[in-house]
């Protein structure tokens, strides 16, 4: 495949040929209960090389959807799988090949201790090493470990902020829930760091984090990375819903998919995704007007009747809360939206002219921008955005990357694009294994660095730790019995036991 893409795309770098033919490959095999994988993939791949190519020409889109879809094809024939198919988990079978339990006598007793079964003892009379009373009260510990665990599961649902509302009112309707509004001094002086501990997080029976620990800096710039159907995007689903515990002050917006399309300008809709914004703007003329209203009637009144003290005493009630209005709008930056967002939009590839036209005007690729632009109007605390440059050109890259590299918040971004991490990210985060691992301070060519030397040294201590085990339990096993030399076995015993379990 990578040839046919070189071929059909001369001076392609080979980074993007590579990743959208691994990524075709990866998602035949794969199966998801809310979709064809492999169909997804082709969009996100056509759309990705139609990008690379430079010429975005009708008459080119067709050409790499064809190839493509020819991909598709032949992946589908490869792997005996259709659409229909790979919406369905794999059954199970029998195994290829019996497995002869007799053959495996020779494994060494040391994999009891890290979960494996001693077969070498298999109908011996040797006395058992586990004490019953402190097994049962280790169960009853992750018993209830693993239920409080269950009980704080978060438990995957289609984000509502990413699966967009059918109209701008439940926008605005979720966006005031996901973001509550919060006036005057209260939070002037908090924190926007985020540190969530114990995250557990599950899509489909299947466990994407365990028991693991969120930390985000306010200000730093974060890479996820990992592994196709890792789970990176179901935790930005999390985060996006507040099914992680984010403290409220906080605000987040996470941009995946393109907008709805109606008849709203582009650059309205752009200011339109500051819901609040907007509804400050409206409260503020809605004060003034009561405002002017209780100045005209309290003019005709006498300083020293009683109604007069209490519109008193609701003019200054409304002037407090005009004030925070006020406050918060200056906060905001909102004598300078227009421009602000116009610059966006230019930035992102859309002319003067084009900014006046309909959202339903503009293809999907456009409406992603369109998205894009929303979130980084918004300039919320925490931005997060999911394979952010899949859609646009070098210069959309280019504009993108220079302005995050400036943005005052905290971004969390996905992307497989190694250049794009290497220039906007200031620290790494690895999903996997059900956990996530921080690299301080570095970009994707540092982190990987670190990761293959991390790799490397737990491969040696675990090398030099399973000799150990080793030695220990051929001195246990020889002498266990021998009256002399009893002691010194139990003594090896009590630190094999005490020996803590390091990973492959």
């Amino acid at each position: 495949m990578e040839a046919e893409i070189r071929a059909q795309i001369p001076g392609i770098d080979p980074v993007v040929s590579e990743y959208s033919a691994g990524y075709l490959n990866h998602a035949s095999q794969a199966y998801s209960a809310e979709g064809d994988p492999l169909s997804d993939a082709a969009a996100a791949v056509t759309a990705l090389l139609l990008s690379a190519s430079g010429d975005l020409s009708g008459q080119n889109e067709l050409t790499i959807q064809n190839l493509v879809e020819k991909f598709v094809s032949k992946l589908s024939a490869q792997s005996g799988l259709d659409g229909e198919k790979r919406q369905q988990a794999p059954s199970a079978r029998k195994l290829d090949q019996t497995i002869q339990v007799g053959s495996a006598r020779n494994i060494s007793s040391t994999l009891g201790l890290t979960g494996g079964v001693n077969l070498e003892h298999t109908g011996r009379q040797i006395e058992s090493r586990v004490d019953k009373k402190k097994l049962e009260k280790a169960e009853k510990k992750l018993r209830a470990k693993q239920d409080k665990k269950e009980f704080k599961t978060v438990e995957y649902e289609a984000s509502k902020l990413l699966d967009q509302p059918d109209d701008a009112a439940s926008y605005e309707e979720f966006f005031m829930k996901v973001n509550p509004l919060q006036l005057g001094s209260d939070n002037q002086g908090k924190s926007k760091d985020i540190k969530v501990d114990g995250i557990d997080i599950t899509i489909g029976g299947k466990r994407i984090l365990s028991d693991t620990n969120l930390t985000l800096a306010y200000g730093r710039r974060y890479g996820l990375v990992g592994q196709n159907g890792i789970g990176k995007s179901t935790l930005l689903r999390a985060l996006s819903k507040r099914e992680v515990a984010i403290p409220t002050h906080i605000s987040i917006l996470h941009v995946e998919q393109e907008i709805m399309g109606d008849d709203t300008p582009a650059l309205q809709a752009v200011l339109d995704a500051d819901v609040w914004r907007k509804h400050l703007l409206k409260e503020q003329d809605k004060i003034t007007k009561e405002l002017a209203e209780l100045e005209a009637t309290r003019s005709q009144m006498a300083d020293t009747s009683t109604d007069a003290a209490k519109l008193d005493t609701q003019r200054e009630g409304l002037d407090i809360t005009l004030s925070d209005v006020q406050a918060k709008l200056a906060e905001m930056d909102s004598d300078r939206a227009e421009s602000r967002a116009a610059s966006i939009l230019a930035g992102l590839g859309f002319s003067h002219e084009r900014q006046q036209f309909a959202t339903k005007t503009f293809s999907g690729g456009w409406r992603m921008r369109l998205a894009l632009a929303r979130a980084l109007f918004c300039e919320p605390d925490l931005l997060m955005l999911d394979e952010p440059s899949n859609m646009l050109d070098v210069p959309s890259i280019t504009f993108l990357s220079n302005y995050l590299q400036t943005y005052p918040s905290t971004v969390l971004v996905v992307s497989h694009d190694r250049a794009f991490l290497d220039e906007v990210a200031t620290d790494i985060i690895h999903q996997h294994s059900e956990r996530l691992d921080y690299y301080k301070g570095a970009n994707f060519q540092s982190f990987y660095n670190t990761k293959e030397e991390r790799r490397k040294t737990a491969k040696r201590e675990y090398e030099k730790q399973m000799a150990e085990r080793a030695h220990l339990q051929a001195f246990i096993d020889k002498f266990r019995y021998n009256a002399a030399k009893s002691s010194e076995a139990q003594s090896r015993i009590k630190k094999l036991e005490k020996m803590p379990v390091l990973e492959a």
